[in-house]
C-alpha cells in the first residue's frame, strides 16, 4: 500500500460503521470471520501481498469485535433502565432553554443492578427553569427513558455519550460549585465559562454570543432566527470547532512564542497543550478531536523534522477516534468532518489549480487585485472540495443540500478567520486588567465582523434556492449511489466516453426514480409537524393549509422556508387552534408571504389587528367559533373543543390523527384515533390495521405521508 496508515485507518472506520449498522450479532460473526480468513491469508497467498491483506483483515476485525464489546458493554445494561426510577446524582455540564422548556446534561453516575455505577452523560428534561448553573451538582430521584431518536439519527447521542434521558420526579437537591466533587470535566466548563463572560464583558451581547459559537462552538445562546440563517446559507460548520479553528489557534500561540525568541521547532512542540486545551473547551466532538490530532501530528513532524503526509494523518486520526469511542463513526460530526478533510486533501489541490488556470486571462498574479483573486480562488476551490465530498451525507441526514454553500463558504471563511484571530487576542489580552482596554478595543473591531458574518448569512439564506430537498428516500439512495460513482470514475480518471455512458446512465435511472416518485405520491397528502411549535403543515402537490398559527418570529420562518424549499405557491387555509392571538408573533410575516385563501381564527388577541393588516384586501375571515367542521386538500377537519383551544381531527378517508396544542386535554374521551400527536410528539398508533407511516425525520420537522381514496380506506 501507498499510504498503509491511510487505508488501515478507513478499513477500521468502515468495518465499525457496518458493525454498528448491522448490529451485535452481526459484528461478532463478521468479526470471527475476518479473524480467521486473516489466518489463512498468511498460508495462502503470495509473501508480497501477505503484509497488506494480513493488516486489513485484522484490521477489520478488531473494528467489527471492539464495536461489538462496546454494544454489549454499554448500550446493553442501559436498556435495561428504561422507564425505570432511580436516585442518581450528576454535574451541570451544559444548559440550555427554548422559550418555556429547559434542557441540562449532566455527568451522572448510574447505580446497576450488579452493583456497577454507569458513568454517563444524561439529558434531563425539565417544563421550567431549575435553579442551578453549570458546575454545580444535582442530586435526586430521576424517571430514566432512552432517547427517542431513531433511525439515521439513532448513533448521534451514542457519540456524544448520552445514552439516556430522564425528568427528575421531585424538586432535585443542588449542590453548590464549592460543595460538588471535581472532576476533569468540572475545571474545562469553568474556563469555557469564565471565557463566554469575558467575551460578555468586552462585545455586545447580540455579537457574544455569536463569537462564543464561532470560537468555542457553544450555540446554546444563539437565537434561532440566526442559526436558522447560518444552516440554509450552509455555513453552520464555522460554529463547529474543526481544522479551521484548530489551525487558527495553534497559529497564534506559535507566533506568540516565536515573538518572544522561541525556535520554531520549539514554539511547535509548546503549542502542543493549547491545542489540547482547545479540544477540550469544544467538548472533544468528532471535528474538534479529528483536527487536534492531525495539528498534533503535523507540529511532531515539524519538530522532529521529518515529513508531514496529511493523508496518513487523517487515516490515523479516523483510526485513532473509531477506536477510543466506536459510536462515533455514524455520527454526523464525523462523517461530516472526515468527509470534508478527504475533499480538501484530495480534490481541492486540482480544483483549484483549475480554476485558476481558467481565469489566468482575467487577471495578472503580479498585481494586488490579482492576489486577491487568487485568494478567493484558493477559498473557493477548498470550499467547494469539501461541499462535493460532504454532499452525500447532507442528503443522507439533512434530506436538503444547500446550493450557495461553497460560495457562501468561501466569503465567509476569511472574515470568520480574521474574526476569530481578533477575539482570541482580546480574549489573551483581557486576562491582564491592565491590557483590558486595548482588548476592548479589538473587540469592537471583531464585533463588527461577525455582523458582517451574520448579515451574509441572512441575505444568502433569503434566497429561494438556498436550501433544496430531497424528499423520498429511494432518490436520495439513488443520487448517493451515483455520485460516489461519479467520483469513482473521476479519481481513476476514466475516459471521457465512459464518463459519457456513465452520466446518460445515471441521468435516466434518475429521470425514472423522480417519475416514479411522482406517480406514487400522486394522490397523497402530507402531514408535517414542527418540534416546539404548536403548528402543522398538510401539503398536497402545490398547495398547503396551514393548522395552528406560528407563535414567534423564528416559528414563522421555519414554517415559510419549509414551505418555500417544498415548493408550495398557495395557502389555501390558515386556522387557528389557539384560545385567541395571543402568541401569535410569527403569523403576520408569515401571511405577507403566503396569502392565505381561507383563513379561521378567533376574533380577540393581541396580534389579531397585525393578522389582519398582512391579509389581502378584502380578505373574509371565519370566526372559528361558528366553525366545527372543514374539509381541504380532500381531508376532513374535525374541530375538538380543548383546554386550550381546539383540537384537530384530520380524516384522511378513513384513517384518522388527533392533533393537539402541548399538554392538551379533550374534552372528549370516545375518539377512535390511529394516532395523537400532541404538540409535536407521536405519542399513540394503532397497530392493528394502521396504514400510517412517518417517512421522512429532518430534525426541524417530521411528515407523515397518506393516499386519498374516494370513498375508500387511506393509507
Amino acid at each position: 500500500m501507498r499510504r498503509p496508515l491511510f487505508g488501515i485507518g478507513l478499513v477500521f472506520f468502515l468495518s465499525t460503521a457496518a458493525a454498528l449498522v448491522f448490529g451485535f450479532n452481526f459484528s461478532v460473526a463478521v468479526g470471527l470471520f475476518l479473524l480467521l480468513c486473516s489466518g489463512l491469508s498468511l498460508l495462502l497467498l503470495r509473501r508480497a501481498q501477505r503484509k497488506a491483506v494480513f493488516c486489513l483483515l485484522l484490521t477489520a476485525a478488531v473494528a467489527m469485535g471492539l464495536a461489538a464489546w462496546r454494544q454489549a458493554r454499554y448500550i446493553r445494561p442501559v436498556q435495561s433502565l428504561d422507564g425505570r426510577t432511580v436516585y442518581l446524582k450528576g454535574r451541570v455540564s451544559e444548559i440550555s432553554y427554548y422559550e418555556q422548556q429547559a434542557r441540562y446534561l449532566l455527568e451522572a453516575r448510574i447505580p446497576l443492578k450488579d452493583g456497577r455505577v454507569l458513568k454517563t452523560n444524561l439529558q434531563i428534561y425539565a417544563s421550567s427553569r431549575l435553579p442551578t448553573g453549570l458546575n454545580e451538582e444535582l442530586r435526586g430521584y430521576v424517571s430514566l427513558q432512552l432517547p427517542d431518536a431513531e433511525g439515521k439519527y439513532r448513533w448521534m447521542n451514542l457519540s456524544s455519550g448520552i445514552l439516556l434521558a430522564g425528568s427528575f420526579q421531585e424538586e432535585p437537591q443542588l449542590i453548590s460549585k464549592e460543595q460538588a466533587e471535581r472532576s476533569p470535566g468540572y475545571y474545562v466548563t469553568a474556563l469555557r465559562e469564565y471565557l463566554m463572560r469575558q467575551n460578555k464583558r468586552m462585545l455586545a451581547p447580540d455579537a457574544a454570543v455569536l463569537v462564543n459559537a464561532l470560537l468555542l462552538g457553544q450555540k446554546q445562546e444563539l437565537s434561532e432566527e440566526l442559526l436558522l440563517d447560518f444552516r440554509r446559507a450552509g455555513i453552520v460548520h464555522l460554529m463547529s470547532v474543526s481544522g479551521f479553528h484548530v489551525s487558527l489557534v495553534a497559529a497564534l500561540f506559535m507566533h506568540a512564542l516565536r515573538f518572544v525568541g522561541i525556535s520554531r521547532r520549539k514554539s511547535g512542540l509548546l503549542a502542543l497543550p493549547f491545542i489540547l486545551l482547545f479540544v477540550a473547551l469544544a467538548g472533544f466532538t468528532a471535528s474538534a478531536v479529528r483536527a487536534g490530532l492531525m495539528s498534533a501530528l503535523s507540529l511532531i513532524a515539524m519538530a522532529a523534522g521529518e515529513r508531514y503526509d496529511p493523508p496518513s494523518a487523517l487515516g490515523f486520526a479516523m483510526l485513532t477516534e473509531c477506536l477510543c469511542d466506536p459510536f462515533s463513526a455514524l455520527s454526523a460530526g464525523f462523517l461530516l468532518s472526515f468527509g470534508a478533510c478527504m475533499g480538501i486533501l484530495f480534490a481541492g489541490p486540482g480544483l483549484t489549480s483549475r480554476m485558476k488556470a481558467a481565469c489566468s486571462g482575467i487577471f495578472r498574479k503580479e498585481s494586488p487585485t490579482g492576489k486577491i483573486w487568487e485568494l478567493l480562488l484558493d477559498s473557493f476551490g477548498i470550499s467547494l472540495a469539501a461541499f462535493l465530498f460532504t454532499l452525500p451525507v447532507q442528503i443522507y441526514l439533512f434530506d436538503t443540500f444547500s446550493l450557495v454553500a461553497p460560495l457562501v463558504s468561501a466569503l465567509a471563511t476569511p472574515i470568520a478567520a480574521l474574526a476569530l484571530w481578533l477575539a482570541a487576542v482580546a480574549l489573551l489580552l483581557s486576562i491582564f486588567p491592565f491590557l483590558f482596554l486595548p482588548a476592548k478595543l479589538i473587540s469592537v473591531l471583531t464585533a463588527a465582523l461577525v455582523r458582517l458574518l451574520a448579515g451574509l448569512a441572512a441575505l444568502f439564506s433569503s434566497l429561494p434556492f438556498a436550501m433544496l430537498p430531497v424528499h423520498y428516500e429511494f432518490l436520495q439512495w439513488l443520487v448517493i449511489l451515483f455520485y460516489l460513482g461519479a467520483l469513482v470514475l473521476a479519481f481513476r480518471h476514466a475516459e471521457r466516453r465512459t464518463c459519457r455512458l456513465c452520466a446518460l446512465l445515471g441521468a435516466g435511472v434518475l429521470a425514472i426514480g423522480m417519475l416514479s416518485a411522482g406517480l406514487l405520491y400522486r394522490g397523497t397528502v402530507q402531514l408535517t409537524v414542527f418540534p416546539g411549535m404548536d403548528a402543522a403543515v398538510l401539503i398536497s402537490g402545490k398547495q398547503a393549509a396551514l393548522i395552528g398559527f406560528p407563535q414567534t418570529a423564528y416559528q414563522g420562518r421555519v414554517i415559510e422556508s419549509y414551505l418555500r424549499d417544498q415548493q408550495v405557491d398557495k395557502l389555501q387555509l390558515a386556522l387557528s387552534t389557539s384560545l385567541d392571538n395571543e402568541k401569535a408573533a410569527g403569523t403576520p410575516a408569515l401571511f405577507r408571504r403566503y396569502p392565505p385563501r381561507q383563513v379561521v381564527m378567533p376574533a380577540e388577541g393581541r396580534y389579531t389587528e397585525n393578522i389582519l393588516y398582512a391579509l389581502p384586501l378584502g380578505q373574509k375571515v371565519q370566526n372559528r367559533a361558528r366553525v366545527e367542521q372543514l374539509e381541504i386538500l380532500g381531508v376532513k377537519l374535525q374541530l375538538l373543543p380543548c383546554s386550550c383551544g381546539v383540537g384537530c381531527e384530520f380524516d384522511f378517508g378513513g384513517a384518522k390523527l388527533l392533533k393537539t396544542n402541548e399538554n392538551c386535554v379533550i374534552m372528549k374521551s370516545d375518539l377512535q384515533t390511529q394516532g395523537i400527536i400532541r404538540g409535536w410528539t407521536l405519542i399513540k398508533e394503532r397497530r392493528d390495521g394502521e396504514r400510517m407511516k412517518a417517512f421522512e425525520e429532518a430534525g426541524m420537522f417530521t411528515s407523515y405521508t397518506f393516499r386519498i381514496y374516494q370513498g375508500g380506506e387511506s393509507e
